[in-house]
């Protein structure tokens, strides 16, 4: 069944504007997407780290906002700024988690839409989730010193 995307274009380019960021301070992420579950009333980013499992998420949250800040000046487009509130930091053991996970081992596409009621099979969804490709949380290798 098709569903329309939870989003808009520029949320999802403001999405990949923060995990850049996030990634490019060394914060860990193993995966990202936009979704709307019926628990909640609105969507929201979905960001996997190993850094909210199973401790207080507040020092984590911090850092994400940290990179809202140095973001301000650079969002491109109104549309494209996104509130800390929009995002939702859940440990690899979450149901998102663990749906994200199956979703990566069956993707061949780089295209950050899915249509599916199910993330993964698992998680019910309200309207497509976005996915942000994997590649994008792989923390680049340093340059070799020379």
């Amino acid at each position: 069944m098709d569903q329309a995307p939870v989003v808009s274009d520029r949320q999802v380019d403001g999405g990949e504007r923060l995990i850049r960021a996030l990634v490019s301070q060394g914060f860990p992420l193993v995966g990202g997407c936009w979704a709307k579950t019926p628990r909640y009333s609105k969507p929201y980013l979905y960001l996997v780290t190993g850094k909210v499992q199973g401790v207080d998420a507040r020092p984590s949250y911090r850092m994400v906002q940290a990179a809202f800040d140095e973001l301000e000046s650079q969002w491109g487009h109104w549309q494209e700024k996104l509130d800390p509130f929009d995002v939702m930091l859940v440990a690899p053991t979450d149901s998102i988690a663990k749906a994200l996970e199956v979703e990566y081992s069956h993707r061949h596409s780089p295209s950050p839409a899915l249509q599916t009621d199910l993330l993964g099979g698992i998680v019910p969804l309200e309207g497509a989730a976005l996915i942000y490709p994997q590649s994008w949380f792989t923390q680049p290798a340093p340059a070799a010193a020379g």
